[in-house]
């Protein structure tokens, strides 16, 4: 079109008044997307025709053109300043260097440069910055996923650099779904490793996620075969791992025996290690794994005193939601409140995680009679695992609100919703496997929905919920809880 010519004319002259290292910097820069840090020009764009000590002056020059744009720094006065490119700018930039025959060595300098900042990143989840650094990685998201794309057309031992080191990350912002993308690519590619540590650890990575995503027909077998190829490769560290993966997958499975002994053998490893963190976090899925004794309690405790010991406030929220679990389950609503509270004070900082605990409260509300706060909180838990493409979470969240529906004198639209969860429970392979408490609430309500109502009308109601599929049932939730 004329117009675009126009425009490709107009940045063919303004490249051209760019002296040569300006050019290659500028070609250079098209490597990112999303976005870049001087830190990081520094380091993948130098090279060869231009020095590391020129780029901030020849970067500051292409902003002066203006070729790069700098981005608004953010509240906090100690986060870096970020620059971009406009795309259109940036696709030119991207040609240049294609024509330069750069670009394979660009990528991996980008690559590289990436990996080890994930790498960089890692550990500092587990501790006082994690917050900071969850911004910072997900400030360069689209970086790290370019990043992978060169690791895995190039080298599978760098994919799985890139993806254990962003395993914690996809956790926290509980990204399942991208992470079970990347993994199932990367097991293509370990599958002829045999009985390593690298093999067994991808395999428990996908199977971990696969279980949070309650797909068990997946997650299963990838965390069996992942403690055999661990068991084989003799890396106590990966065995805890797939120990854990696995533990974790029979609770789900309702197998709660197998779970405890799943998870103790790998408590007693991670002893062994010495690992703090693991320790507690073993701590921490143990008796979310069995019932919700006095035992568990002081699990959970245990637990929470650990990470704030090493100041990990994500799993404190956590954990202290699974105390706020406990409580309920013994009828204490009270204290139930107090740790779901504290749990999304922590969590909301972090703006991640935030799902589980804001419906937990919600059914605090819903107790309490607060009908409004009930429903904001069951919306906000929707919305997030509608983000998250968590179908199981927004399924469970149905029960929520045909418990709503029930107290706020909608009885025959709570049965019709209830009569969709038990349908979509089923179609999901869930049924049976929901957790003790989520089932003693929806018991709870659905007999209360029933004295509401006769035997025909409760079954009529329930009959034409189970024909609605997800997205039906979500609408018609929402429509009719609104308070």
């Amino acid at each position: 079109m004329p117009r675009h010519q126009t425009l490709r004319a107009a940045i063919d002259w303004s490249h051209d008044l760019l002296t040569e290292p300006e050019q290659v910097l500028f070609r250079r820069l098209a490597i990112f997307v999303g976005g870049f840090t001087l830190e990081a020009v520094e380091t993948v764009a130098a090279g060869g025709d231009v020095s590391k000590s020129q780029v901030a002056d020849l970067l500051g020059q292409l902003i002066d053109k203006p070729l790069v744009t700098v981005r608004a720094r953010s509240e906090d006065s100690e986060s870096e300043t970020r620059y971009s490119m406009l795309e259109t700018i940036r696709e030119y930039a991207h040609e240049k260097l294609y024509e330069s025959g750069e670009i394979e060595l660009a990528r991996q300098w980008h690559r590289d440069y990436f990996i080890a900042f994930a790498e960089q990143a890692e550990p500092k989840l587990k501790g006082t910055e994690q917050f900071e650094w969850l911004d910072r990685l997900e400030l360069e998201h689209d970086n790290l996923r370019a990043a992978w794309e060169c690791a895995i057309d190039s080298d599978a031992k760098l994919a799985l650099k890139l993806a254990s080191a962003l395993f914690g990350f996809w956790y926290m912002m509980e990204n399942f779904g991208e992470g079970r993308i990347w993994l199932a690519k990367l097991m293509e590619q370990t599958n002829q490793w045999g009985q390593s540590p690298g093999r067994a650890h991808v395999l428990c990575m996908a199977g971990w996620f696969a279980a949070y995503q309650r797909d068990f027909e997946m997650a299963r077998p990838l965390a069996e075969l992942a403690l055999t190829v661990a068991r084989g490769s003799g890396d106590k560290r990966e065995i805890a791992f797939a120990l854990s993966g696995l533990g974790a997958t029979a609770h789900w499975q309702q197998d709660e025996q197998m779970a405890h002994s799943y998870l103790t053998e790998a408590l007693v490893l991670y002893q062994e290690l010495q690992d703090q963190w693991s320790i507690a976090w073993a701590m921490y899925e143990l008796p979310s794994m069995s019932s919700y004794d006095a035992e568990s309690e002081e699990l959970f405790l245990q637990s929470v005193a650990k990470f704030r010991e090493l100041g990990d406030r994500f799993r404190i929220g956590r954990a202290l939601n699974n105390l706020g679990e406990l409580m309920r389950l013994r009828g204490d609503y009270q204290r139930a409140g107090n740790f779901y509270e504290e749990s999304l004070e922590i969590l909301h900082a972090a703006r991640s995680g935030v799902a589980l605990p804001s419906g937990n409260m919600a059914w605090v509300w819903l107790y309490r009679g607060n009908y409004g706060k009930a429903n904001t909180l069951f919306e906000e838990s929707l919305k997030l695992t509608k983000e998250y493409d968590d179908k199981v979470g927004m399924i469970v969240c149905l029960d929520g609100f045909a418990a709503l529906l029930g107290m706020t004198g909608k009885a025959e639209q709570a049965a019709r919703l209830f009569g969709a969860l038990e349908s979509l429970l089923e179609r999901s392979g869930i049924a049976g496997r929901l957790e003790v408490l989520d089932q003693k609430e929806i018991d709870h309500y659905v007999a209360a929905v029933q004295t509401q109502l006769d035997e025909e009308t409760f079954a009529k109601a329930w009959g034409e919920g189970r024909t609605m599929t997800l997205e039906q049932a979500v609408e018609f939730a929402l429509k009719e809880t609104g308070i």
